[in-house]
């Protein structure tokens, strides 16, 4: 049988929705396993590709911290986070590691911090960072496309997504669309600052 429910306890989120969350340190009791056994807070050693690797740990924390020089804006990647809090900012990771989610955040000079749970269904879990190629793009991950057949003329909706990375909505844009010579203009919805949004578009046969 699962074990999901609704509702379900969790000591980081606990003391996040308290206010109190502070950095673990070694050894430091983290909460109870399934089987109301204790557990503790261990450090851990990412390999060269950055990431843990084999899903040894799936269902619990990372905790993570990275020192810049100055503030930068990003894109951060979450492979395997179910939750990720990037100082103290709660965002979507990528459960299923599919390597679709860009995440623009803004990571201040100094330390950031990194709190990482990951996933069950997790195939290895990692976070990177790089800096954005444009501060508005598009990306060809999960893109969605149609079937276009010779004998069917007409209206199909494909989607994409814009990566926002900056501090203002993106409103009033428009995405043009070319099949065989046929170009179809289609309006865009609001894209929030510093995020990502599968917007629909149509093209046409």
């Amino acid at each position: 049988g699962s074990n999901r429910s609704a509702v379900f306890t969790d000591p980081v989120l606990f003391h996040y929705a308290n206010g109190d969350l502070t950095p673990p340190r070694e050894g430091d009791v983290s909460g109870e396993n399934e089987r109301s056994g204790t557990q503790h807070w261990r450090k851990v050693v990412l390999d060269d590709s950055g990431s843990l690797g084999g899903g040894r740990f799936r269902g619990g924390w990372l905790y993570m911290t990275a020192d810049l020089p100055e503030e930068k804006t990003v894109i951060v990647q979450a492979d395997g986070a179910a939750t990720l809090l990037i100082n103290g900012v709660p965002r979507e990771g990528d459960a299923y590691s599919k390597d679709w989610m860009l995440i623009p955040t803004k990571l201040k000079k100094g330390r950031n911090e990194f709190w990482f749970e990951i996933a069950f269904r997790a195939r290895g879990e990692s976070v990177k960072y790089a800096l954005p190629p444009k501060p508005v793009y598009l990306t060809d991950r999960d893109m969605t496309v149609p079937d276009l057949l010779t004998s069917e003329i007409g209206e199909k909706l494909a989607s994409i997504r814009i990566v926002n990375a900056t501090d203002k909505a993106l409103e009033g844009l428009t995405i043009k669309s070319t099949v065989a010579g046929v170009e179809h203009e289609s309006p865009l919805p609001v894209v929030a600052p510093m995020s990502t949004r599968k917007v629909p578009y149509a093209v046409e046969n």
